[in-house]
C-alpha cells in the first residue's frame, strides 16, 4: 500500500495495482514495515503512526534542518528505525538495464542541455516527477 498527496503519482501506482490511499486523517497503525521517502521532516511523525508495535520505520529521505521525533513512543512500542541511502547502484542500474523495473512513466519531461534552468526551475516545484536533460 502507497499513502501519499499528488493524484497524478497515485494514480500511476494503481494503473499498476498498487492500493493506494490519500485520506491521512483515518491513518492508523497497520503496517509492519514503513517507509517514509517524501523528503519532508514532517512526515517522520506519520511514518511512526503508521508502525505496528514491532515494526520498522525506514527512513529513505535526506532532511534539510531538524527533524523532531517522540522516541518514547518508539522503545514503548519497541519499533525499529532504520535509515537507508542510495549506495547500490550497480545492482539498481542492472534492474534498469535488463530487468523488470520500467521507469518510462516517472519522465514527465525531458529538456534540452541549453534550457537546464528551467528543467531545474520546475523539478524544485511541488508534485513533479523526473526530468531529464538531453546533452546531445
Amino acid at each position: 500500500m502507497v499513502w501519499g498527496r499528488h493524484p497524478a503519482q497515485l494514480e500511476q501506482l494503481r494503473a499498476l495495482g498498487v492500493d493506494v490511499r490519500s485520506d491521512e486523517p483515518h491513518l492508523t497503525a497497520w503496517a509492519n514495515v514503513v517507509v517514509e521517502a517524501t523528503r519532508n521532516s514532517d512526515e517522520v511523525a506519520l511514518a511512526r503512526k503508521l508502525a505496528c508495535p514491532r515494526g520498522t520505520v525506514v527512513l529513505k529521505s535526506t532532511y534539510c534542518g531538524q527533524t523532531e521525533a517522540n522516541f518514547t513512543g518508539l522503545v514503548i512500542d519497541e519499533v525499529t528505525l532504520a535509515g537507508s541511502c542510495c549506495r547500490t547502484f550497480p545492482p539498481a542500474l542492472r534492474l534498469l538495464a535488463h530487468g523488470p523495473v520500467s521507469v518510462s512513466d516517472l519522465i514527465e519531461i525531458i529538456y534540452p542541455l541549453p534550457q537546464a534552468l528551467a528543467a531545474f526551475e520546475r523539478a524544485a516545484a511541488l508534485g513533479v516527477l523526473k526530468l531529464l536533460l538531453r546533452m546531445t
